[in-house]
């Protein structure tokens, strides 16, 4: 019942923030890979922020996409050949999972090697079929099959930055995939152009 009640929640916040913002946060937007470069500090949750409009420094980054420990990873195992339990990725995440956390929906070693299996066929599918946005997979409660399209955040200069969803554009970025759909969270006070998104 919670969690109905946080997504009816999330639903009225998204259509009150719509009435006064210039940017249509309900909409889905196709963008180049290469153009998220850099990824945001701190993740903003999409339940508490799609569609909200923030000042203060929260853009101001030099944290790379590509330098992170899930890139890394993808390319050392897709392009590489390294196997996942070598990856520094596979390690850091066991260790946590060890640790008592639960990270995507792994608890133990078998959940993760299930998990890197499903991305290996995500890879596989992406090859064969081209990137899916998740409106072509299924039909979300209120709209929630968005959240698992790649969340990006607009910063005062109307960059891309990484929000959440890392597995779908590290893939999409190793694989060349010249578009792909994004859901866009929050928005800088001061950014006033919108022109790297497209519309679907």
């Amino acid at each position: 019942m919670q969690v109905i009640f946080d997504y009816v929640l999330w639903r009225i916040r998204v259509r009150a923030r719509k009435r006064s913002n210039q940017l249509d946060f309900d909409r889905i937007y196709w963008v180049a890979p290469r153009d998220v470069a850099l990824c945001t500090p701190l993740e903003f949750h999409p339940l508490r922020y799609d569609g909200a409009v923030i000042d203060s420094d929260w853009d101001i980054t030099d944290k790379r996409f590509e330098d992170l420990d899930v890139f890394r990873a993808f390319k050392t195992h897709f392009v590489d050949g390294v196997p996942w339990p070598e990856t520094e990725f596979f390690k850091n995440t066991l260790r946590r999972i060890s640790g008592g956390e639960v990270l995507w929906g792994c608890v133990n070693e078998e959940d993760l090697v299930e998990r890197c299996a499903k991305i290996a066929r995500l890879f596989d599918s992406i090859c064969n079929n081209g990137y899916q946005p998740q409106t072509c997979n299924f039909r979300g409660f209120l709209g929630t099959h968005r959240m698992d399209e790649v969340s990006v955040n607009l910063s005062r200069n109307g960059e891309l930055l990484f929000n959440n969803g890392a597995h779908r554009l590290a893939l999409a970025k190793l694989l060349g995939v010249e578009k792909i759909p994004v859901r866009v969270t929050v928005c800088h006070s001061q950014c006033d152009d919108f022109s790297i998104l497209q519309e679907c």
